[in-house]
This record gives structure tokens, sequence and C-alpha cells, in this order.
């Protein structure tokens, strides 16, 4: 229980034992980018709001800013269940701003980013608390943006701090899973530029928010004290007999389930390829160099308006498995900074059998009538138009791939049983990520299917599936069985090919004497 004052008013913000808990770790530790998520319901918005209201009361004078992708979402899950709460509140309520303007000077803003352009706007300022809710719908590249605004510059004693609500999936699931789940058991998960010691994460799972008991504890005669008196166990035990956790606990998608009940971060709604697995497709697990000796290389690049190219190197064999072992994944350069790079990458492998470059970028630009493949073929490198197919068609095909075809013999292990696609995991980590953790979502009211991720090394590997058909099954012929001739056909092509011969008909009379 936290207590603001507000010039002559005061009031009680009452945080649950995981909110509480993820208070005192923004304001005695550390780090500056909190995580906190992992299952529905949570709690979470209710947390990030209390403790980004509370925050505007302890330091006067600060800015918070809380996001969402719509404002609609902005309204069901902040503001009016906090008018609910407080009702005083709306006397503070700035519609025009969308902001909750303090007694002591301190705002509270709500905002809504549908697009990445959307985020330039917003973030031309400085703001002390930056709090994107279900993170995981915005991309890395607009949480990074959305850092460069988490400041405050003044007298104010407060740390800057950015707390990101998330759920297993969305756009910046590898991102996330990377710097607050695998970074907490392993350290080495984390790039050169990121201190490990700016990330910090609290885990909230449904049977941490009392409210969704809470008709259950008034017919039982439980109190809240009793409730989280309770293990953690026997809270989820009673949590799966309410209305809400009935309703999760009977979802029969199993990867569903398992993402929005126990919050599995290794599968969740839309897996595109559910089916790769580093035991199976890892190649660092069968080799720890590998080497395409006696392979055919091929390649494929991919390049975007944002200046991101991806390409991947990959070794063909002789039974047409399909080795990826290097890749090259950078933003913000030129194409013939792009060009030098990818061109000593292919280089240090040899020969390249061809270089696969999507069909899009061969049109011309009718801005400046240069296309983007000859800026790379003036900077060297040189390509061939990709194979062009709906996207639906080429990532079937690398599903194909790497299932496991029990009559197939494994390139290592010789045994029966491989797939076709093996990816070195080290060598290759922005592919790899890429195929975890794209999703696919279907449009309520349209039907359309959308892709949900990163997709700027995938797409090469797509490239190079679609040049790759499965190999022509070759079948053992029956030997042509030979007609069986008469006495009268063989003398019969025998007369032919004396009349052939000698130009004349040899049943005629002259040949035998006239009569």
């Amino acid at each position: 229980m936290s207590t603001c004052a507000a010039s002559a008013l005061e009031f009680e913000i009452a945080l649950q034992p995981k909110q509480w808990e993820l208070d005192e770790l923004i304001e005695k530790s550390e780090a500056t980018t909190f995580g906190y998520g992992g299952r529905r319901g949570g709690g979470k918005s209710g947390g990030m709001r209390r403790i980004f209201l509370r925050r505007r009361f302890d330091y006067p004078g600060t800015d918070g800013i809380l996001l969402r992708r719509t404002y609609q979402e902005l309204k069901d899950n902040h503001l009016t269940p906090m008018f609910r709460e407080w009702p005083f509140i709306r006397d503070w309520w700035r519609a025009d701003d969308k902001a909750i303007m303090c007694p002591n000077g301190s705002r509270l803003l709500f905002r809504y980013a549908e697009h990445e352009t959307d985020i330039d706007k917003l973030f031309g300022v400085e703001y002390a608390d930056v709090g994107p809710e279900e993170a995981g719908l915005f991309s890395q590249r607009e949480i990074e943006k959305m850092k460069g605004s988490n400041r405050c510059t003044g007298i104010s004693p407060i740390k800057p701090i950015m707390l990101l609500s998330f759920m297993p999936g969305g756009r910046s699931h590898s991102y996330l899973k990377r710097i607050f789940i695998d970074g907490a058991k392993d350290r080495s998960v984390y790039e050169a530029n990121e201190d490990p010691g700016d990330f910090a994460f609290v885990e909230a799972v449904g049977w941490d928010n009392v409210e969704w008991c809470r008709k259950l504890l008034v017919r039982d005669g439980y109190s809240d004290k009793d409730f989280y008196s309770w293990t953690s166990d026997q809270r989820k035990a009673y949590f799966l007999t309410s209305e809400y956790g009935r309703k999760l606990l009977s979802i029969t998608d199993k990867v569903l389930r398992d993402a929005w009940l126990d919050g599995n971060w290794d599968a969740f709604e839309g897996l595109i390829f559910p089916e790769l697995s580093d035991t199976i497709h890892n190649l660092d697990q069968f080799t720890n160099d590998f080497q395409p000796k006696g392979m055919r290389l091929v390649s494929a690049i991919d390049w975007a308006d944002s200046g991101i190219a991806g390409g991947e190197q990959a070794a063909v064999d002789t039974e047409e498995n399909l080795f990826f072992f290097d890749e090259y994944h950078e933003r913000n350069r030129t194409v013939r900074e792009h060009s030098i790079d990818l061109i000593a990458m292919l280089n240090s492998h040899g020969r390249q059998d061809y270089t696969l470059m999507d069909l899009p970028v061969n049109n011309i630009n009718q801005d400046n009538l240069f296309s983007i493949q000859d800026a790379f073929r003036r900077g060297g490198l040189h390509t061939v138009q990709a194979y062009r197919a709906n996207i639906q068609i080429g990532l079937d095909l690398l599903k194909d791939f790497l299932r496991v075809d029990p009559n197939r013999v494994h390139p290592f292990t010789q045994q029966l049983g491989s797939p076709r696609l093996f990816i070195s995991r080290r060598k290759c980590p922005a592919l790899w990520a890429q195929m975890k953790n794209l999703q696919r979502s279907i449009d309520a009211e349209t039907g359309k299917v959308k892709y949900v991720g990163e997709d700027d090394n995938l797409d090469p590997a797509r490239y190079l599936a679609m040049s790759r058909p499965k190999p022509a099954e070759i079948t053992k012929r029956a030997p042509e069985k030979l007609p069986v001739t008469t006495f009268e056909q063989k003398a019969a092509r025998s007369i032919s090919r004396f009349d052939k011969s000698f130009g004349k008909d040899p049943s005629a009379n002259e040949w035998f004497g006239k009569s």
C-alpha cells in the first residue's frame, strides 16, 4: 500500500504482492529497464498504471507515458479502470492532451502508436518513465527508439525507467525473451553494447491477481489476505476453478494454452515453424566447424528500404540437403557498404553457383531510374532474380525441408530419418531467431493472413529453398519387351529393306522372268 499526497488530498494506491515486488525493484535496484509479464491475467496493466501514478506524486514535476497500439486499448485497459478506482482523478484529466495533470506539476500521458511513424512523432521530448504495454506488439526498433527519450533533466532525484509488460509472442518476442528471460540464465546472450545490470524481470501469473478469484473468495468466506497467504501452487489450483481460469484451461490448442496459462516462451500462438528443433536442425550439434567440401555454394540477399540487409550462405550436397552456415545482418548502412561486406563473406567460402535477390529490387525506381539491384551490382555484387512466389508457398517449402523423412539418410549419422534443412545456430543467429519467432495471425473481419516478425534473413532462406525444389525421384524402368514376330513379318521387313536398296519391287515380274 502506498499513500500519495496531492495538495490537501491524500489517497492510497493499493498494490498486489507481485506489483509491490516490481515497485520495490524499480526503486532499489540499479536496473533501468524492467520486464513485467508472462501469463495472461497477471495484473500487468493495473500494476503499470499504479506504479507510474505513484511515481508522479513521489517525484513532482516529472512526466510518464503509457503506450498501447490503439486508443481503444488505452481506454479499456487504463482510463476506464482508473476512473472507476479513483473517481476524483477525472478532475485532473485533460481529454485534449490525453493526460492526467497532477496538482504537483507531474503528468501521466496516455498515448497510442499504430505505426512506427507514430513513435517518431511521440518521442521528440523526454519522459522519466516510459511504459509500452503489450510490448511484444512493438518491434525491437520501436522499443529502442523509445529508449532515446527515456531521460529526465533538471533537479529531480528520479531514476528514469522503462517498464515493458508483455506475454510470449509478438514482433519483438525474440528480443524480449533474450534480454529478460534468457539473460537471467546466461549473460553471454547480451550484445556488446548492452549492460546486463540494466535489465530486471518480474514474472506475472494469473493466480497473482486476486481479482479473478474475487467471487470465489466471497462465496467461500476468504479474504485477500487469506488468498495471498497460500502457496503459488495453492493459488493456481484455486484460480483454475474460477470462471477465467476455467476458460484458459479449456483451450484445446496446446500451444496457445501453454503460452497464455503457463507462459511458455518457446511456443505461442501462430508459430509458423514449431518443428524447428535445436537437437534436429542445429548444424552445430553435428559438427563444430562445418566445411562444405565437395558441395555447391548458393546464397541469397534481401534489402529493405529501412537500410537493413540480410544475407544467407548455404551449401547443397549431392542429396539436395540444404546447409545454412553463415549469414550477414546489418542495418543503417549504404548499399556500397553492404556490398563490400557481403562480397567478403561470400568470397571467404568460395565460388557461388548463384546469388539470389528478390525480384522487386530489379524494378526501376521511377524517382532516379536506377534499381537497388543495379546499386548492388555497381558495388561489385552480382545477383540473379529470386524465384517469385506467394510467401506461404515458400514457407511451406521450408516446413517440408524441416520435416524428418523416415526414408532419408542423415548426412551426419548415416542413419535413416533426416530433414533436408540444417542451420548453424551459432553462425546464423538471425535466421534461427526469425524462423523460431515468425507468427501468423488472421484478421477476424477480412480473413486475410498477416505474418508477424522480422524476416530480413528468413526471406533469403525462402528464396534459396524455392531455388532447390525436391529432387526428382529416380525410378527403374522395366526392360522393354520385344514383340513376338512371325516368319511372315520377318520376310516382309526383308523385302522392304531390299526395295530401299535397289529401288524396285522384288515381287515384280521382271525380277522373276516372264511366264
